[in-house]
């Protein structure tokens, strides 16, 4: 530093300063300060913790929440709001289950059909052949798993013929075919049929 005449400069004084002698780290989050005048200064312990607090089902369409429900800044709990997914579409109507049987009347030879599925179906005619008949599922559309109930009623001694298209396979059987009891007063014999697979039933005889 120059000056052009130093008389007119006036030196300041005053006492020494304070200043960081040493800096220790403790290890745990904290620093220890050692000052010059032999004092010292510890840190805070800043370490953080991060916790779930609660989640909370939101309407469809809102927007997802994040909220810090912590006491203390470096100590977050996280508050989710998640939205529900829009309802969807109704899904196709499954097959009808077992309800109370109710009942359906067969006079005539016909098709096993859709108007029989879980029904107690009476069949008699007096002393006419009766023949019913399970077509392909290709034809019923059955849906698989389906059960029927066929029941004689009558004393008379007409012939009821239970049978299978050549395509469908009729288990419990021989050649395809079961022929209810033919005898004056065998009312009320009859049969169970369950489908298996597509074109796969099984009879199970009662009476």
């Amino acid at each position: 530093m120059s000056c052009n005449d130093c008389n007119d400069i006036t030196l300041l004084t005053g006492n020494d300063g304070v200043g960081i002698q040493t800096t220790v780290d403790n290890g745990d989050g904290t620093f220890t300060l050692f000052f010059t005048d032999g004092s010292s200064f510890t840190t805070p312990n800043f370490a953080a913790t991060v916790a779930a607090g609660t989640t909370t089902t939101l309407a469809p369409g809102s927007p997802a929440t994040v909220t810090n429900s912590g006491t203390t800044p470096q100590n977050a709990i996280f508050d989710f709001g998640i939205p529900e997914g829009a309802t969807g579409a109704t899904g196709a109507q499954g097959p009808q289950g077992f309800g109370l049987l109710t009942e359906r009347t067969i006079s005539v030879s016909t098709n096993l059909g859709l108007a029989s599925i879980n029904k107690l179906t009476t069949i008699g005619n007096g002393a006419a052949p009766i023949t019913v008949t399970i077509q392909p599922n290709a034809t019923t559309n059955f849906d698989g798993g389906q059960t029927f109930i066929l029941q004689k009623i009558g004393t008379d001694a007409s012939v009821i013929t239970i049978e299978a298209d050549s395509t469908v396979t009729l288990n419990g059987t021989l050649g395809g075919s079961f022929v209810f009891s033919t005898a004056v007063g065998s009312s009320y014999s009859g049969a169970m049929l369950i489908q298996g697979t597509t074109d796969n039933w099984f009879i199970i005889k009662m009476g």
